[in-house]
């Protein structure tokens, strides 16, 4: 029922977008821009699909409209705002206190459970340095919002039989970035809150990518206009038909950072393991070990990014550093296929993506001032992290262990870029093309498999 009401709920209003291109992508695949989500062709050869000449005017718009909304004209705005010391609605819908309250309603639980939920797992989780207000209603919890982040870019095709053509679109998210306020050092703490949309078919999918994608030319964002009410549906269609919620949880200690994972039920929050994350202790130089033996009887899945870590070699609670050597395998494991299924299993990782493998200080969002905007990783936004561009950044070979003076390949990286792609073929796509051609088109953007980061 969930799944049907989200595509009506989507039908409604949007038919008359479906018709706009109708031509849709070529039957055949395009030039594979990214791989793995790192760039595969020079930053130029995407000026074509994202709106040629002026791809990085254009650009710019999309990802900060419709893809990372972080201007403090809507984050800081009387809808949005969560920092309890200076914004003018008590209760705002889409505060840190009504995010919880809408996760929660998803999960099916009893909403006058909710604080002694949250205040439950504040006490278990040891979350040092929070202030008192954290004992008080969740309304009034130090936070502050950074942004929230459309990650369409995350859904796959799930075809649901042999040569067929009712695919649905599963895995996409949207999420909402909140940085607590305390006396430690800015970006000590940060909460992320990630609602998994429901599969959808194609039409619902291709509508609802079209209905983000028009944020770029809607009039605003004060509050009230046609840009910060559509937002505020698209958001209120995402929360309201999720599938599922999870919170995601870092807390910094100097240059390790302490990663956890939730899942929001009925009964409050329950721990879960971190999505493609090994525990680094067992990702060992033995080419007899475990984990050796993991990337070798799984290597196919690893270099496609279709593959999950298993129990035995998950991690429930990480302590990542951000000067630790990236993600190394044996010597020798995986053969001529080293470089390729080493990058796989690092860039698809915390931390990997959150590390040195993309030159990230482990925030891709990162904490603001009231009334700034949260500056960006190179790997998101290339290289400014103030002002977002079209241009490819690389962090350099990335040291390797095992042995020593060894680096991984060096690559381009600029997710944006990626996502923008991802959304500007979804739109176009014809949706009553077939599987393959959603598939072919898709796949150009370099997300081969459902991922969290």
């Amino acid at each position: 029922m969930t799944r049907r009401l989200f595509a009506i709920g989507l039908l409604s209003g949007v038919l008359g977008l479906w018709d706009a291109d109708a031509e849709g992508v070529p039957a055949l695949p395009g030039p594979v821009y990214f791989s793995n989500r790192a760039v595969a062709n020079p930053a130029v050869a995407l000026r074509t699909e994202l709106a040629a000449p002026a791809s990085d005017y254009q650009h710019r718009i999309v990802a900060e409209r419709c893809l990372l909304i972080r201007n403090p004209a809507i984050v800081d705005s009387f809808d949005f705002d969560s920092d309890p010391d200076s914004r003018s609605n008590p209760n705002p819908p889409w505060g840190f206190a009504q995010v919880i309250y809408r996760a929660f309603r998803t999960a099916g639980a009893n909403l006058s459970q909710v604080e002694g939920f949250m205040q439950a797992w504040q006490s278990d989780q040891g979350l040092g340095g929070l202030d008192l207000r954290w004992k008080q209603p969740i309304a009034q919890a130090p936070v502050r919002l950074l942004g929230v982040i459309n990650r369409l870019d995350l859904a796959e095709l799930k075809s649901r039989g042999v040569d067929r053509n009712d695919g649905v679109m599963c895995g996409a998210e949207v999420r909402f970035v909140f940085a607590a306020l305390s006396s430690l050092p800015a970006g000590y703490l940060n909460l992320i809150v990630e609602f998994v949309l429901p599969c959808i078919n194609k039409p619902a999918f291709h509508a609802y990518a079209a209905r983000w994608n028009d944020l770029r030319t809607l009039p605003g964002p004060a509050p009230g206009s046609p840009y910060y009410k559509s937002l505020e549906w698209l958001l209120t269609e995402a929360t309201g038909h999720a599938n599922c919620v999870r919170l995601r949880v870092s807390m910094r200690d100097d240059n390790v950072w302490d990663v956890r994972q939730f899942a929001f039920q009925s009964t409050g929050l329950a721990r879960q393991l971190l999505f493609r994350q090994p525990n680094v202790g067992k990702v060992s130089c033995d080419p007899r070990s475990l984990f050796s033996g993991f990337v070798q009887n799984n290597l196919p899945q690893i270099l496609a990014s279709q593959y999950s870590i298993p129990a035995p070699l998950g991690a429930q609670i990480e302590r990542l550093s951000t000067i630790q050597p990236a993600l190394t395998l044996a010597p020798g494991i995986g053969g001529a296929y080293y470089e390729r299924a080493r990058y796989s299993l690092s860039i698809n990782s915390c931390l990997g993506c959150h590390g040195i493998e993309t030159g990230t200080q482990f925030n891709h969002l990162q904490y603001r001032q009231r009334g700034e905007s949260s500056r960006l990783s190179n790997f998101l936004a290339g290289p400014s992290q103030d002002v977002v561009t079209d241009q490819p950044w690389s962090p350099g070979a990335p040291p390797l262990a095992c042995v020593n003076g060894t680096h991984g390949d060096v690559r381009f990286f600029n997710d944006l870029v990626r996502r923008h792609l991802f959304l500007n073929i979804a739109r176009r796509l014809n949706p009553a093309a077939p599987d393959v051609v959603w598939r072919r088109a898709l796949d150009t953007t370099g997300l081969t498999a459902l991922q969290t980061h």
